[in-house]
C-alpha cells in the first residue's frame, strides 16, 4: 500500500495518524530537492505495535508438572512487528520467572522448575498467567496447572551440642533436621526418632515425633545427677502413617547429656565451717490461666529470671502450644524477644508472648516456653494455660436474656443490666458477662412471678367503674318508668274530668 505524507517545510514535521490496519513494520522513502534540482533520498522504517496475540496453547490446556522437576513450558506468540517479546510466569498470583522469547509466530520453550512449596494435591488446580508485552501493549492468558508432589529428602543442618542443665532438657528436633513434607501441612509426612544411648547413666528418653506438622521435640530427664552420652536417628515414612515404607534415615552425631542437681560448696569462714550454694538456675516466670475467645490476640508478659549465682550468657526461648498431648498449629505463640545476650546472676528480664489463636476448637491449651542456656549450658521451662471458651453460646444466652426482658413490661428496669452484660462480653469478660446476664434472668423472673400491687388497684378500680355503670343504667331505666306512670296517671284523670 503507497501512501505520501505531507512535509510541513517550515518545521519539516511529519504527521502520522496511525489505527490498527498501519500495524507492523511501516517502510517510508523521503526525497527532498534543491532549487537547482538536486535530489537525496532516504529510506527508514517506523514499527506500529498491536497486542500481541497468543497461538498455543489452548486457553483450555491444563499443564501437569511436578515439584523439584524441570518441565518445559511450550508457547506460541506473535504480534505484528515480530521481535521478541517479553514472556512472565505467574503461578498462583506470584511471578515466579520474567525473560524474553520469541514473538515471530515459532515455539517458545522455557524450562520451569516448581518449589516444594508448590505443590496443589491439598488446594488443587491452580492458575498458571503468562504475560506477554512488548513495549507498548501487553497481553495474559491464565490456564490450570496441577503440580504434583514430590518427595523432599531428609537432611542434616545442624549439629546437636552437648546438652547441661536441669531436669527436663528439652531438644527441638526440627533445629537438627529438615524434611520439607514433614513441615508441610499438606502431605503431613512422618519422621520419626530413635535415641541410642552409647555409654552413661540411666536418664528417661521422651520423643514427640514429627507428625502433623507439628514440632517435633525430644526430652530427657532424671530425679537425680546423671550423665549419658547418645546419638539419634531419623526415619522418613512414604506418608502420614507408621506402616508405610521407611525411605531414608539419618543418625546424627554423638552429643552428650547432663543432668544437674544443684551442689553445695563449702565456704570457709571466720574459725567455723558453713556452706554456701553456688547453683546454675534460670526460672521462667509465666502467667496463671488466661482465657481467650476464638480468633483471638493475646499480648502476654514472660518474665525470665536467673535466680542462681552464675551469670548466664546466650539464652534461647521459644513457646509451642499443645492441646490433649498433640501440639498445635492453629494457636502460634511467638515472643518479641527470643534471645537474650546476657542475664547476670540475680536479673531479671522481661519479653512478650504473642499467642495467635486461628481456631475453631474450645478448652484447655497448653503453653510451654523453654529457656536454653549456651554458656553454661543450661534448659528451664515454664507452662501456662489458656482456655478457650465457646463465645457463641454466650451470645446466645446474652441475645435471649434480652429479648426475655423486653418481652415482659415487669422487666424494663433491668434493661441496664443487659447492656452491662453486653459491654462485658465486648470487652472479653466473658464470665462476667454471664453472670450479669443470669442476675438480669432471675431478677425478672422474680418480677414476672409476683404481680405488683398496682395490678391490684387497676383490677378493683376496675370493679367499682362497672358498677358505677350499672347503678346508673338501673336509674335511668327507673326513672324512665316513673315518667310513663305519671304520664298514664294524667289521662285516666283528665277522661275522669
Amino acid at each position: 500500500m503507497l501512501n505520501s505524507y505531507p512535509i510541513n517545510r517550515t518545521t519539516g514535521i511529519i504527521n502520522f495518524t496511525f489505527n490498527q490496519t498501519f500495524a507492523g513494520i511501516l517502510q517510508f522513502n523521503l526525497t527532498v530537492n534543491d532549487s537547482t534540482g538536486r535530489v537525496d533520498t532516504e529510506f527508514f522504517n517506523i514499527s506500529v505495535y498491536d497486542y500481541p496475540v497468543f497461538l498455543s496453547p489452548a486457553s483450555t490446556f491444563q499443564f501437569n508438572l511436578k515439584e523439584s522437576n524441570v518441565s518445559a513450558l511450550n508457547f506460541t506468540a506473535n504480534h505484528t512487528v515480530g521481535n521478541t517479546l517479553n514472556y512472565t510466569l505467574y503461578i498462583n498470583g506470584v511471578v515466579r520467572n520474567s525473560t524474553y522469547g520469541n514473538g515471530n509466530g515459532t515455539a517458545f520453550l522455557w524450562n520451569f522448575t516448581p518449589t516444594l512449596s508448590d505443590e496443589t494435591t491439598c488446594s488443587g488446580a491452580v492458575n498458571l498467567t503468562l504475560n506477554i508485552s512488548n513495549p507498548k501493549l501487553s497481553n495474559s492468558t491464565t490456564w490450570n496447572v496441577t503440580i504434583n508432589h514430590s518427595n523432599s529428602a531428609l537432611a542434616s543442618i545442624d549439629t546437636i551440642n552437648d546438652q547441661s542443665g536441669g531436669s527436663p532438657i528439652q531438644i527441638t528436633l526440627s533445629n537438627h533436621f529438615s524434611d520439607g513434607d514433614a513441615s508441610d501441612s499438606c502431605t503431613k509426612q512422618i519422621v520419626g526418632f530413635a535415641a541410642t544411648k552409647h555409654s552413661g547413666d540411666s536418664i528417661t528418653v521422651t520423643i514427640t515425633n514429627w507428625t502433623d506438622a507439628g514440632t517435633p521435640l525430644i526430652s530427657f530427664s532424671s530425679s537425680s545427677t546423671a550423665s549419658a552420652n547418645y546419638s539419634l536417628t531419623a526415619y522418613e515414612y512414604t506418608n502420614d502413617s507408621y506402616s508405610s515404607t521407611i525411605l531414608s534415615n539419618l543418625t546424627s552425631n554423638n552429643f552428650t547429656v547432663d543432668l544437674i542437681t544443684p551442689t553445695t560448696t563449702p565456704t570457709p569462714s571466720g574459725g567455723g565451717g558453713s556452706s554456701k550454694k553456688k547453683p546454675i538456675s534460670l526460672k521462667i516466670i509465666v502467667p496463671e490461666p488466661v482465657s481467650a475467645k476464638k480468633k483471638d490476640k493475646l499480648i502476654i508478659p514472660i518474665g525470665v529470671w536467673n535466680d542462681g549465682e552464675i551469670d548466664l550468657n546466650d539464652i534461647i526461648l521459644d513457646g509451642i502450644v499443645a492441646k490433649d498431648g498433640l501440639l498445635r498449629t492453629d494457636l502460634i505463640a511467638s515472643l518479641d524477644r527470643s534471645f537474650i545476650k546476657s542475664l547476670p546472676a540475680g536479673a531479671k528480664e522481661n519479653v512478650t508472648l504473642i499467642v495467635d489463636i486461628d481456631t475453631t476448637a474450645t478448652g484447655i491449651f497448653e503453653v510451654t516456653i523453654n529457656g536454653t542456656v549456651r554458656n553454661p549450658e543450661y534448659n528451664d521451662w515454664g507452662k501456662f494455660y489458656i482456655e478457650i471458651k465457646e463465645e457463641e453460646d454466650i451470645l446466645e444466652r446474652l441475645v435471649f436474656t434480652e429479648e426475655f426482658i423486653v418481652g415482659n413490661p415487669e422487666c424494663t428496669e433491668l434493661k441496664e443490666t443487659i447492656d452491662q452484660a453486653r459491654e462485658l462480653y465486648i470487652g472479653g469478660d466473658l464470665e462476667g458477662a454471664v453472670r450479669k446476664a443470669n442476675e438480669a434472668l432471675e431478677a425478672c423472673r422474680e418480677a414476672i412471678a409476683q404481680p405488683p400491687s398496682s395490678r391490684v388497684f387497676e383490677r378493683i378500680r376496675g370493679q367499682v367503674v362497672n358498677y358505677i355503670s350499672f347503678a346508673s343504667l338501673a336509674a335511668f331505666v327507673l326513672g324512665l318508668f316513673y315518667y310513663f306512670y305519671q304520664r298514664s296517671k294524667l289521662k285516666r284523670a283528665l277522661r275522669g274530668y
